[in-house]
């Protein structure tokens, strides 16, 4: 009974062991499966995120240095075109004065042109209208008096000499008529001739003069209209020079503005996106974080809320095993005992009955008592035989015993290997 007895033990302990071990294994092996997949999903959720993070960052930078280019190249354009305006302004400016200049300069020397020539045509027209006016009063005087004098005569009365001759003051109190020319008679002829040449001539002049003066007026007051016209053009190019250059530092200066500030605004876009990229970023590798915490905490309760029944079943199972051999093989032993009593006390008796008799009987009887005492001592064998087999069980439930506490002392090193293992994956080093 005690060797059934304790198989049975042996057994139900080997099983109760097993199967706590199974168990065990599989709450580890799940453990480890949650928490690879629970790191793998944390270092990837957080490679994507920091990756995501980078490509956001990059296409920050990206979007501003493209923003600051086209704004800087914009900028140059606009400051390239309100010169280039300034330049064309003032060119067409300039030219205008410079025309303006010259057709002042020109129609002002064309007047003076006109003016010396009018004056110079006037002359003419004067020098020979007096010529014919002197020709005509004296005519007149010639007319009036037949007796004006002659070659060599004195002619300050009249002051006038006969055809041919002119009268020439030799100082203011003497006059003497004289031939033209130093001749030395009266050329009429000539004189006849040189004033109708004369005449002729002074109808022309006088249309000319007239022409010339009209030509000295017009070009005069062209002359002028033109110099007030400079003046007004050097004028309006002086404003010009001012309002086309204040335009065009005015046009460059909001310029300047509007690309400073689509600058900054695009650096102040960029810090926003990047820093939203980050926080994003942040809060996605905090999430996975938190999110492998706790799965990789959840199924560690789990194994240790089902490790702890695991355990404690298997303890019960032992204990069972142990209390069914311990109450079966103290059952066998006092039923054992019992019988062996019963059995010594019979036989004492027949020994004793055999002895009595052996006193009255024959050697029959003494055989009898030797049988007696042949079975008290095949009692007592078997009795102790039983006694050797009980003390076999008692050494089979130490080491029994021993078997569970060194079980156990297995499981309480896995408990701390486990311990340090979670401590190493939460990153405390310290053992």
């Amino acid at each position: 009974i005690e060797k059934e007895e304790t198989e049975k033990m042996e057994k139900g302990i080997k099983e109760a062991t097993e199967l706590k071990e199974t168990t065990l294994k599989d709450l580890k092996e799940k453990v480890a499966n949650v928490e690879k997949d629970a790191t793998q999903k944390r270092e990837k959720t957080i490679a994507d995120a920091k990756a995501e993070l980078a490509n956001a960052e990059k296409t920050a930078t990206a979007k501003r240095s493209d923003t600051v280019k086209k704004a800087q190249e914009e900028l140059a354009t606009k400051e390239k075109n309100a010169r280039q305006a300034h330049a064309d302004e003032m060119k067409k400016a300039e030219d205008d004065k410079a025309s303006a200049d010259k057709n002042a300069k020109d129609l002002r020397s064309k007047a003076d042109k006109a003016a010396e020539a009018s004056e110079k045509k006037a002359k003419e027209h004067d020098m020979v209208a007096k010529k014919v006016d002197k020709f005509e009063k004296e005519e007149k005087v010639r007319k009036k008096n037949k007796n004006v004098p002659a070659l060599f005569k004195d002619c300050r009365a009249e002051n006038t000499c006969a055809l041919g001759c002119e009268c020439k003051w030799q100082d203011k109190f003497y006059a003497q008529c004289q031939g033209i020319d130093g001749l030395k008679f009266c050329d009429w002829k000539r004189v006849v001739a040189d004033h109708k040449k004369d005449a002729n001539a002074l109808v022309i002049l006088k249309k000319d003069n007239e022409q010339m003066l009209k030509d000295k007026k017009d070009t005069a007051e062209a002359a002028d209209a033109a110099e007030k016209k400079d003046k007004t053009v050097t004028a309006d190019y002086e404003k010009t020079q001012k309002s086309s250059k204040e335009k065009m530092d005015a046009t460059i200066a909001d310029a300047r503005k509007n690309s400073a500030q689509t600058v900054d605004a695009a650096k102040e876009e960029e810090k926003t996106t990047i820093s939203a990229a980050r926080k994003k970023s942040a809060s996605i590798i905090a999430n996975a974080k938190k999110e492998a915490e706790e799965s990789i905490s959840a199924v560690r309760k789990e194994e240790e809320e089902k490790s702890a029944p695991a355990k404690k079943k298997c303890e019960t199972t032992i204990n069972d095993f142990k209390e069914d051999a311990k109450t079966t093989i103290d059952k066998a032993k006092a039923e054992a005992k019992s019988k062996i009593k019963a059995i010594t006390d019979e036989e004492q008796k027949k020994i004793d009955a055999a002895q009595a008799v052996a006193d009255k009987q024959t050697s029959s009887t003494r055989k009898a008592a030797a049988d007696a005492v042949s079975a008290k001592e095949e009692a007592l064998a078997f009795a102790k035989k039983k006694m050797k087999e009980q003390e076999d069980a008692a050494k089979a439930l130490e080491k029994a015993k021993k078997k569970a506490l060194d079980a156990k002392a297995a499981i309480g090193f896995a408990k701390h290997a486990v311990g340090t293992w979670k401590r190493a994956a939460a990153g405390k080093t310290c053992l």
